[in-house]
């Protein structure tokens, strides 16, 4: 019973989290990592330490997946502006066109 309660509110975060528009990848990538860190350490471990360690690491590693992510969206949302819908090969990318990037 106390397996189904942890995995109910670990994936309740993680929803809940998920639909977060105004986090920054970074962040909601950590937190979604640290929830699920904590849950996996915690079914390893079956103590704190493992839910803590567990949390640590899954967090470090969501945030660097979540920056990874970021990265990438932010360097492909520049290169097929604004011809991204339908793609077309024939139309060749024009830089003046594009939006200037945000400092």
């Amino acid at each position: 019973m106390r397996k189904l309660l942890l995995l109910t509110l670990v994936l309740g975060i993680v929803l809940v989290s998920s639909g977060c528009g105004t986090a920054y990848r970074p962040q909601q990538g950590a937190l979604i990592g640290a929830a699920l860190g904590a849950w996996a350490g915690q079914d390893i471990g079956h103590n704190t330490e493992g839910t803590l360690i567990g949390a640590a690491v899954g967090g470090v590693a969501g945030a660097v997946i979540g920056d990874a992510v970021r990265q990438y969206e932010n360097q492909n949302a520049y290169q097929t502006y604004p011809y991204n819908y339908p793609y077309n090969p024939k139309l060749q990318y024009n830089p003046n066109q594009a939006p200037q990037r945000r400092q």
